[in-house]
């Protein structure tokens, strides 16, 4: 649009499509920008990395307007101005009065345009998402848009494998010499996380900050609530990333076992958490030959009937695997002799598993529990 001279108050309409108007010289000027009832408004001055330079030789900074959103009730002036960090102003509503000067001018200022348009209102995707290897994100609010003020919202990041999250914000600088479109981080750009598994359900604030930008959860499933922290101002829309924590191959101890007198176990994987799906293991338990071994499987609240392994036993000539399972009645297996393979999976797997522990102790041998029974027969009156 072409150069106002002299102030005008104007009503101006918002639509999809970006227009513009030029702020004058002169003060006390004031438009009035409408939209749907339905929609917001977008505010925003020019700021591209060539204006900037532009600005920072000259006086740019004074580059600036207020705008009051007419659904705000406290009606309260907020400045924006054609320099980083400031550039724009998002509505809560379909109705926004701007005013020039936005702020006392130090000196005279070139003319400079106003940027409008209609924004349809975004609410919050509560689609849960699902944590991978592969770095992911997903966006506050939406692309290139600035959040209202009133908008909040919630999402859940989770993941199959049962092994915990990074949550993290990235930091981006202005490049002065670009003259593409750059993307600014802002210290108000935060989010909350908080931890499943936290048992005080406490919220850890991130921001996008230098040293305040990251998260490793202790679980497999958070919760990120915008807006991490109250603010003063309205900020740009950013992403949220995520991923697993990359953890080292899980491998098999093939370190071998000693059965004795007292109860002892195995953890069937080195590290907590679901099984991988590719991991086998088998265990060698040996005794004192003559001794018997005991190996079982302890069914607890938190045990599932396909926790399995299988149990060879050295003396065995067929060598048949017998399966138990942490399930009542299932739980237990008696050698015939002084040494067994345990491996594991014990049976083929429809589903990940939690690690189990594997039980063994020193069992009733066969051959000294019948020298036993001769000796009673032998001195029973």
């Amino acid at each position: 649009s072409s150069f106002i001279s002299a102030c005008q108050s104007l009503k101006l309409q918002a639509t999809d499509n970006e227009q513009s108007f030029d702020a004058p010289k002169i003060a006390n000027c004031s438009w009035t920008v409408m939209g749907d009832a339905v929609n917001f408004i977008q505010i925003r001055l020019n700021q591209t990395a060539l204006q900037i330079i532009a600005f920072l030789q000259t006086a740019g900074g004074d580059q600036c307007v207020q705008v009051i959103d007419d659904l705000d009730p406290s009606q309260t002036s907020n400045v924006i101005c054609a320099q980083s960090g400031s550039p724009m102003f998002q509505s809560t509503g379909p109705s926004v009065s701007v005013t020039y000067p936005g702020k006392k001018m130090r000196v005279y200022v070139d003319p400079f345009k106003v940027f409008y348009l209609s924004s349809p209102t975004i609410k919050c995707d509560t689609t849960q998402l699902t944590a991978a290897l592969e770095e992911q994100y997903y966006v506050v609010y939406a692309e290139n848009k600035t959040i209202p003020s009133t908008f909040g919202c919630t999402r859940t990041v989770s993941n199959e494998q049962g092994g915990q999250m990074q949550i993290y914000l990235k930091l981006f600088n202005v490049s002065l010499l670009s003259r593409a479109p750059c993307r600014t981080s802002n210290a108000d750009q935060c989010v909350q996380v908080t931890d499943a598994l936290d048992s005080s359900q406490a919220a850890q604030v991130i921001c996008a900050q230098s040293g305040q930008e990251f998260y490793q959860s202790t679980g497999s499933s958070v919760s990120v609530t915008y807006p991490g922290k109250e603010t003063s101002t309205q900020v740009e829309s950013f992403q949220v990333y995520f991923m697993l924590t990359p953890t080292p191959p899980t491998i098999c101890d093939t370190t071998q076992l000693i059965a004795g007198a007292n109860e002892l176990y195995y953890d069937i994987s080195p590290q907590p958490g679901l099984i991988p799906t590719d991991f086998q293991c088998s265990r060698t338990i040996v005794a004192n030959p003559g001794q018997a071994i005991q190996v079982y499987l302890k069914v607890l609240e938190t045990s599932n009937s396909e926790q399995c392994v299988q149990v060879t036993d050295a003396l065995d000539s067929s060598q048949t695997a017998q399966v138990i399972c942490a399930q009542s009645g299932q739980e237990f297996y008696q050698s015939t002799g002084s040494s067994v393979s345990v491996t594991y999976p014990g049976k083929e797997m429809s589903t990940q598993v939690d690690s189990f522990q594997v039980f063994y102790i020193l069992g009733v041998s066969e051959i000294c529990s019948c020298h036993f029974f001769e000796f009673l027969i032998y001195f029973s009156p």
